[in-house]
């Protein structure tokens, strides 16, 4: 019988080692809403974030998972009512009803929204199948949208919605490590990228590194890149890199930028990025099935136009 193995995740220096193993890479910078719950996204896009306001809000209730909308928010400040959307999962309920990044909502079902806390309180009792009406300002005007949840999707499958099929994030102001990489995504059109992200501190990214280093050896030469990204500084990168006999080319996140456009909070995360710079497939965590299928996606997109 062929034994799988598959660890996901790993909180910055313990492993919780069971079926799976989790493992967290930074803390989430955003909130997301889902009918009613406010689990991270990704793995999970986060916790409810944080409102910088002189008297501490009234608590929030304990939440139901029966709804979820799918958005990303933040505080839009003392001064202005209502809630600004930061992100919007592709393909989540927010989606489908034409919420978008920047928008400020500011009312649910016709009851006002404040601040973070109303719009997670409101969205609570909502089940899965529920319509919710849904005021929001984007520029000068006021829209009427409406939106049906969903049951909540477990965190891998909220990250295929964000990722697979969309274009890539852009790089952003990453440092050499090691190996000739460009630095930005841009440069590697028309190549097939296996971008890894791994950390120092994560004890079940070891675990990946011969898969990277065959598949950078055996495809290389046939147009593929394989690129490790990590949050950890050049030197340190480099000591590990050096360490663990990696042989692909390495590149420093020292600000975060791009691990956070990747939502890379649970660590081994790849990406497999086809020619024209769309996400075609994803692993979170080591999984000892899906490489094998990561890597026969990696041939095809070889031989793709």
């Amino acid at each position: 019988m062929r034994s799988i193995i598959r660890f996901e995740g790993c909180a910055k220096g313990v492993a919780l080692l069971s079926l799976l193993v989790g493992c967290t890479a930074m803390p989430e910078p955003k909130a997301q809403v889902g009918g009613g719950t406010t689990e991270p996204v990704a793995p999970s896009p986060a916790s409810v974030a944080e409102e910088e306001e002189s008297e501490a809000p009234p608590p929030i209730p304990r939440v139901s998972r029966g709804g979820w909308l799918g958005v990303e928010y933040g505080s839009t400040g003392a001064k202005e009512p209502g809630v600004r959307l930061t992100g919007v999962i592709p393909r989540s309920p927010a989606a489908k009803a034409g919420l978008r990044p920047g928008d400020v909502v500011i009312q649910i079902d016709g009851q006002p929204v404040s601040r973070p806390s109303d719009l997670v309180r409101l969205l609570s009792v909502k089940s899965a199948g529920d319509r919710v009406g849904i005021v929001v300002q984007r520029g000068p005007d006021q829209r009427l949208l409406a939106a049906e949840l969903i049951g909540r999707p477990d965190r891998d499958r909220i990250m295929r919605m964000a990722f697979v099929g969309a274009k890539a994030p852009a790089f952003a102001e990453l440092k050499p490590v090691q190996g000739t990489v460009p630095e930005t995504l841009g440069a590697l059109r028309g190549k097939v990228v296996v971008l890894e992200f791994w950390a120092t501190w994560c004890p079940v990214c070891p675990a990946l590194v011969p898969d990277m280093n065959r598949w950078h050896s055996t495809y290389a030469a046939q147009g593929v890149a394989v690129v490790g990204v990590t949050v950890d500084p050049v030197l340190m990168a480099s000591r590990t890199a050096a360490q663990l006999e990696m042989k692909y080319p390495v590149l420093s996140d020292e600000t975060g930028k791009t691990t956070e456009s990747y939502r890379a909070t649970a660590l081994p995360l790849v990406f497999v990025i086809d020619k024209t710079g769309t996400v075609r497939d994803m692993m979170i965590g080591y999984d000892s099935v899906k490489l094998p299928e990561l890597e026969q996606l990696v041939g095809r997109l070889v031989d793709e136009g």
